[in-house]
């Protein structure tokens, strides 16, 4: 059995096109966009996630449901995403729990499609190839979420620029384990996006 899954949530961007914080707009479920992804992302782990902020920082932290236990603000968050998945891994190796971690899942906030089952996948995967990278695939991309095994957490520490973590699940692809995660594709980048979501 492998050990436990850490879960970075990436929350540090400026939303430009969207014109503010997205994070925090209305979800058709219920309650903001974040506070429906962190609940879906908490169910699927036993430990405290850890959420990366940066331009709305104060925003956010005052907007989080109670069981967020750990907010790492990314200082550096306009250099890009790899800053932020640095910052985030970072701050959860050093979070007194990590020992018990065996996993790292990288995921960003604004997929307002995810849930706990369709996350669950991913994490099957994960107990059948423990030493591999389990990726998101959505026409034919693969994509975070992803999951990659502690082996992997001195490279994602190391990232630089706003390219993320995406070339290492494409530039080794026999270590790299895809799963179809259609509800992982739709991403909010501005107001309009909410009507592909609903339908309407």
């Amino acid at each position: 059995m492998s050990g436990q899954l850490g879960i970075v949530l990436l929350a540090a961007g400026e939303s430009k096109r969207y014109g503010g914080n997205k994070l925090l707009s209305a979800h058709p479920r219920g309650g903001s966009l974040l506070s429906y992804v962190i609940d879906q992302y908490q169910a699927i782990s036993s430990l405290p996630l850890t959420l990366v902020t940066g331009k709305y920082h104060a925003q956010i932290t005052a907007a989080l449901p109670a069981q967020t236990s750990q907010v790492v603000y990314n200082q550096l968050w306009q250099e890009g995403l790899a800053a932020s998945i640095a910052c985030g891994v970072n701050a959860l190796i050093a979070a007194n729990w990590s020992q018990h971690i065996s996993h790292v899942m990288l995921a960003v906030c604004d997929t307002p499609g995810i849930t706990s089952a369709s996350l669950q996948r991913l994490c099957d995967k994960r107990l059948q190839f423990p030493a591999m990278r389990i990726a998101s695939r959505c026409n034919g991309l693969l994509m975070a979420p992803a999951i990659f095994p502690y082996v992997d957490l001195p490279l994602l520490r190391n990232l630089r620029g706003d390219c993320g973590a995406g070339h290492l699940l494409r530039s080794s692809p026999q270590h790299c384990i895809p799963v179809d995660h259609v509800e992982a594709w739709l991403d909010i980048d501005c107001p309009q996006d909410w009507k592909q979501y609903t339908g309407y």
